[in-house]
């Protein structure tokens, strides 16, 4: 890894952080750390994420920016654009209403949600975490409610953001938002699975960008899904950026989209103002759709890019003057 020496290994901070670390999560005040002293959070959490020393004082991987930006920056619109029912106010802004799917309604609490009002298919998640989404696609023959019920009265109880260190999530208030599916492709007449559906991932610098990380061969039950970058204006795929052992995924060719440039204008207007931000958009059947804006990618510790291609991305980073 970049800027490891042979003392970060033994050197007796490494040790100390490592137990420091462990004694706020044993006491139960690691989220008070993280509220109150989130530089310390980061720095303990990368320890044990990387096994050395973070640099804060001059950093310059795209990781290391990302922490600066986390521990010493003002975060409060990536709480607000992070939040996702608020985020959709700032891309009507943007001009971009066309892009969002149609909400069907937001809650406070689970018992607030008339689920015989909704529709037949669905989507429905928290509105401040990762991962509660649900997709019901067809209410009469696969619905659930009171699974469906339990998994959001628990994830509507449970504050993201203070394990990974992301303090931006943990002041998004708790809600449940129910919205339209994504649409499905179509494929000569026929229907690809919604799993099949391509994630555009779009790398911004304050309305600047040239790579995007396509997604796409999801699976459900791992959770995984291959992971490809690519250069905007080649569409060549970059697969030496990624380390070797990320890298033994089942590729295939991804056609550049017809509306690529549309959807290049889009991510750049909502990236403007920020340092860095990733815009996630979709691309079905020649309409783009909005997806989320994720200000702190893999948490900011990124750990299958190159360290060249770790350092291209940290110097299109311009960290703002703290003094101003």
């Amino acid at each position: 890894m970049i800027d490891v020496s042979f003392k970060d290994l033994f050197h007796p901070h490494r040790t100390y952080d490592l137990l420091s670390w462990w004694w706020y999560h044993k006491k139960g005040t690691w989220e008070h750390l993280v509220d109150t002293n989130r530089k310390r959070a980061l720095e303990l959490q990368w320890w044990r994420h990387f096994n050395y020393k973070l640099n804060l004082k001059h950093p310059k991987t795209f990781n290391e920016k990302v922490q600066w930006l986390e521990a010493f920056s003002d975060t409060s619109l990536w709480t607000k654009y992070a939040d996702k029912h608020e985020v959709r106010k700032y891309i009507a802004e943007c001009g971009y209403a066309d892009s969002l799917l149609q909400e069907y309604g937001v809650w406070d609490k689970v018992e607030d949600i008339d689920f015989d009002a909704l529709p037949n298919s669905f989507a429905i998640k928290c509105t401040h975490d990762m991962g509660s989404t649900m997709l019901i696609k067809d209410k009469s023959s696969e619905f659930d409610k009171d699974s469906i019920v339990r998994l959001l009265r628990w994830r509507l109880n449970l504050t993201y953001g203070y394990d990974t260190v992301e303090p931006h999530y943990t002041k998004i208030p708790h809600r449940i938002m129910a919205e339209e599916l994504l649409p499905q492709l179509h494929d000569d007449g026929n229907m690809i699975p919604m799993t099949d559906t391509i994630d555009y991932k779009f790398i911004c610098f304050d309305g600047k960008t040239q790579f995007v990380l396509v997604c796409y061969d999801r699976n459900i039950n791992s959770h995984e899904t291959v992971k490809d970058i690519y250069d905007i204006d080649t569409w060549t795929p970059l697969r030496e950026v990624c380390l070797e052992r990320y890298s033994h995924q089942n590729y295939h060719p991804i056609p550049r989209p017809e509306n690529l440039q549309k959807m290049v204008e889009m991510a750049e207007r909502l990236s403007k103002g920020f340092p860095e931000v990733r815009v996630d958009l979709y691309n079905i059947n020649g309409k783009i759709y909005f997806g989320e804006l994720t200000f702190t990618w893999y948490g900011g510790r990124i750990n299958w890019l190159t360290d060249e291609f770790q350092l291209k991305l940290g110097s299109e980073i311009q960290l703002p003057d703290l003094k101003k």
